[in-house]
């Protein structure tokens, strides 16, 4: 409450604040009722930050090693093909629509690598789809860099989520290992998107996929 009233936010964005604070090992909690927080030595706090960034670029690391490999495979593997086919999807809505027809399409699986305007956009947009998609059997693979202490129920409880904690741009769904959607920009008016079947592409991002979901 003292919170609160110091920065005049709402006490439960506050207490929300407070526990990702403890998740993150920056705060811990002395007192239930009342409720009292309490913070970690600065020097403590400071050397735990910096193992968790040690750690992510080290991820990060092999992540693109593993990816360029992967890349390569890939171009070997589909020489005899015509190149790479893609369609530019502009703007929100012709995205937005397009992601809704993937969902309709899948028979087992729709995988989702999205950040916090992604998921919003699945809890607004998207949720009946995934329904009813989970209703035939579909199951559904969310990696968000989103905190696991924000993301909604709603999204809890139709995909298995994984937190990736390195922030991401750039947002795909990979629907049934047959087609993808690729985001590349996002802006406050516009959005540009790549959509492909190519069997190469689909075939190495979804590597990258379980590659960074198995590493999670």
């Amino acid at each position: 409450m003292e919170l609160s009233k110091l920065t005049g936010d709402p006490a439960p964005f506050v207490y929300r604040v407070l526990k990702r604070l403890e998740g993150k090992k920056v705060v811990f909690r002395i007192s239930e009722s009342p409720m009292i927080f309490k913070a970690y030595p600065l020097d403590i706090v400071l050397s735990s930050l910096i193992h968790e960034r040690e750690k992510e670029l080290k991820m990060l690391s092999s992540t693109k090693d593993t990816i360029i490999k992967l890349y390569e495979t890939s171009l070997m593997r589909n020489q005899g093909e015509k190149g790479l086919d893609f369609i530019v999807v502009n703007g929100i809505t012709d995205t937005i629509n397009l992601i809704g027809d993937m969902i309709d399409r899948a028979e087992w699986e729709v995988k989702n690598m999205v950040g916090v305007e992604g998921v919003e956009r699945i809890k607004y947009w998207h949720i009946i789809e995934y329904e009813r998609a989970i209703s035939r059997g579909v199951s559904v693979k969310l990696i968000t860099s989103m905190d696991s202490a924000s993301i909604p129920s709603e999204i809890t409880e139709i995909a298995e989520v994984k937190y990736l904690k390195i922030p991401m741009n750039a947002r795909f769904v990979i629907s049934d290992d047959k087609e993808i959607l690729i985001i590349t920009t996002d802006e406050e008016r516009d959005m540009v998107s790549i959509y492909s079947k190519n069997r190469g592409l689909v075939k190495t991002l979804n590597e990258i996929y379980e590659y960074i979901w198995a590493s999670i």
